[in-house]
C-alpha cells in the first residue's frame, strides 16, 4: 500500500504561481514521465465569477467573495473536528456523492486547460460540507485541469481510505505501476472528459490496451460530453466491454433538454445493464437558475427507463463556473425534488454508489 502523504505540507494553499504556470506545468508532467497530452479532458471554458482569493484586500473583494471567504474560514475552523470523524475508520453507508472534486489554485495546470479556478478547493471545506448534510462517503473526481498529474488527488484519498473512492484521469501514455499505484489508493475508475476535444478512436490498439487495463481491475469508465456525441462514444466503449457512467444527466444541449436526441439514445441503452447516469450538475445543462426542473424532468425519464441502481447523486462540488447559482446544500436538496419516493432515493444515494464504486471492498487502513 501507498502511505499517505500530508497533502498540506506538500502543496501549500499560498499561490507560487512563477513567471511561466504553462512552462511548470510541462515540467511537472514530464517529472511524472507524463507526455505533455493535450490533457485529453477539461472542463468547460468560461469565467468563474467567484474568484475570492485573488490576492485583492478583503475589503476591495465583492460581497459575494467575501461571503465566501467567511463561509471557507468556518468550514476550515470546523475541520480538525470533522476530519477526525471522518478518518476515525469504516461507517455504515447512508448516503454517498459520487462527483466532486478537491484542488489548490497553487498546483500546476495543464497547457491547454480551458478552464482554471483562481482559488482553492480543500478537502477540509469539502468534508465540512459532507458532515453537514449527512453524506457518509464519497467519490473524488480528479480535475480535468491538472490533467494525468494524479498525485494530489491520491494524498486526499489517502485521508480517507474507509469513506473515499476515487476517479482518476488516464491516457493511453500511463505507466503500468501507475495503474498499480492508483488501484492501491482506492481508484475504482477513470474519467474521459472530452467535451470540447475530438472523439478518440477507441478502436485504436493504444486505447484498446488503456480499456483492457481498467477492465482487468474491475474499473468503470466516466465520459463527460454533449448528449449529441454519446452514440459515437458510448457503443464503442461497450463493445470493449467497458462499464460506462455517464456524467451530469448526459449533458443534453439546453435548448433541447430531455428531447434531445442523445439524451434519448442514453435512454434507448439502459437495457445493456452496463451503463449508469449520474443525476449531478442539472445547472451545467440550462442557461440560468439552479436546474431544479430540468433535474426533475430528466431524473423522472432516466428513471423510466434504468433501474434506480443504474443512478447515483452528485453534488459536483466546487461548482466550477457555476458558483453563483449554487452551493453543497441545494445540490443535495435538490435531489428531493429530482427523486420524491424516498425508498428510490435511497437506493441512489446508498445502494446503487456502494456497489458502483465497490464500497464493500475491505480498504486495509493506512499510515496517516
Amino acid at each position: 500500500m501507498v502511505p499517505a502523504r500530508d497533502a498540506r505540507a506538500r502543496y501549500p494553499a499560498v499561490a507560487t504561481r512563477g513567471p511561466d504556470p504553462r512552462g511548470r506545468a510541462l515540467d511537472a508532467e514530464r517529472r511524472n514521465g507524463l507526455p505533455s497530452f493535450r490533457g485529453f479532458f477539461m472542463d468547460q471554458a468560461s469565467n468563474d465569477p467567484a474568484v475570492e482569493t485573488t490576492g485583492r484586500p478583503f475589503a476591495t473583494r465583492t460581497y459575494e467573495a467575501r461571503k465566501a471567504h467567511e463561509a471557507r474560514e468556518a468550514h476550515d475552523k470546523r475541520a480538525p473536528l470533522v476530519d477526525a470523524w471522518y478518518g476515525s475508520g469504516a461507517a455504515p453507508i447512508e448516503a454517498v456523492d459520487s462527483h466532486a472534486h478537491v484542488f489548490l489554485r497553487s498546483l500546476p495546470r495543464i497547457p491547454s486547460a480551458r478552464h482554471s479556478p483562481e482559488y482553492d478547493a480543500t478537502l477540509e471545506s469539502y468534508v465540512a460540507h459532507l458532515s453537514a448534510c449527512g453524506i457518509t462517503h464519497a467519490v473524488l473526481v480528479q480535475p480535468s485541469f491538472l490533467g494525468t498529474d494524479n498525485h494530489f488527488f491520491v494524498d486526499a484519498l489517502a485521508r480517507y481510505p474507509q469513506r473515499f473512492r476515487g476517479i482518476a484521469v488516464v491516457n493511453p501514455c500511463t505507466a503500468e505501476d501507475e495503474f498499480a499505484r492508483l488501484e492501491a489508493t482506492d481508484v475504482v475508475g477513470i474519467r474521459l472528459n472530452l467535451v470540447g476535444l475530438p472523439i478518440p478512436d477507441f478502436t485504436a490498439p493504444r486505447w484498446r490496451a488503456l480499456l483492457a487495463r481498467a477492465n482487468a481491475l474491475g474499473w468503470h469508465v466516466e465520459v463527460h460530453r454533449r448528449a449529441a456525441d454519446l452514440p459515437a462514444i458510448i457503443p464503442a466503449l461497450l463493445d470493449q466491454s467497458c462499464r460506462v457512467v455517464v456524467d451530469h444527466f448526459g449533458r443534453p444541449a439546453p435548448h433541447l433538454g430531455t428531447l434531445d436526441p442523445g439524451f434519448r439514445f442514453l435512454l434507448s441503452i439502459a437495457g445493456t445493464g452496463q451503463v449508469w447516469v449520474k443525476l449531478s450538475a442539472a445547472y451545467r445543462n440550462i442557461g440560468s437558475g439552479d436546474g431544479t426542473a430540468f433535474g426533475t424532468r430528466a431524473a423522472r425519464a432516466l428513471l423510466g427507463a434504468f433501474a434506480p441502481n443504474r443512478l447515483v447523486w452528485g453534488s459536483d462540488w466546487p461548482h466550477t463556473q457555476h458558483r453563483d447559482r449554487t452551493d453543497y446544500q441545494t445540490t443535495r436538496s435538490a435531489l428531493d425534488d429530482w427523486v420524491p419516493d424516498p425508498s428510490l432515493r435511497r437506493i441512489i444515494l446508498c445502494d446503487s454508489a456502494r456497489a458502483l464504486f465497490r464500497f464493500d471492498r475491505q480498504t486495509p487502513a493506512r499510515d496517516t
